[in-house]
């Protein structure tokens, strides 16, 4: 395996394939396959401390497909791994904060605190995207689809960008229904 090889194993080249392996296994239809590439993507960044502001926006696009997938088991060992590492950097705390919200979102219990830790740390992207995740879960398509247009006036992030998409398109159903 391409991973094990002298150069790569151990170095960033490594990670990126088990990211590249994921996007694999999600696009030929095995989440959980993708969910276990996360996970050993995650316990990479885990060994490599004194870079995880580097990988904080990986660790949120990943945790979000882990969230979309419906790992919650995966998505939970990942953020309790991560907070085992002691004090994180900003950045990534948020990032660990928004994963933790959005798993507060997949249980349907109160996502409060995760919304205002973000609020109070000025992170106004990750905020309005789990804000669009509350209103995802409670059905309100118009209030979700808000919240993703004030992300997108502070972001050019990809993924805020699809997730928009797909509540417009949701619209768009809802409409001519």
């Amino acid at each position: 395996e391409l991973r094990r090889q002298p150069g790569i194993k151990d170095t960033a080249a490594e990670r990126e394939i088990m990211r590249m392996q994921a996007s694999h296994a999600l696009l030929t239809d095995q989440p959980t396959q993708a969910a276990r590439y996360i996970a050993e993507s995650f316990a990479w960044i885990r060994k490599t401390t004194s870079q995880l502001s580097r990988f904080a926006l990986d660790v949120v696009e990943d945790g979000d497909v882990l969230a979309r997938l419906n790992q919650r088991k995966v998505l939970d060992d990942s953020i309790a791994g991560f907070l085992q590492l002691g004090q994180l950097p900003p950045a990534f705390a948020n990032g660990i904060t928004y994963l933790g919200g959005l798993l507060s979102v997949l249980r349907k219990e109160p996502t409060s605190q995760a919304l205002a830790t973000l609020e109070k740390s000025h992170d106004t992207v990750l905020h309005g995207q789990l804000q669009a995740a509350v209103f995802r879960r409670s059905g309100h398509l118009k209030a979700e689809t808000a919240a993703l247009k004030r992300v997108l006036s502070s972001s050019a992030d990809p993924l805020a960008y699809a997730s928009y998409a797909r509540a417009l398109h949701l619209s768009l159903i809802h409409i001519s229904e």
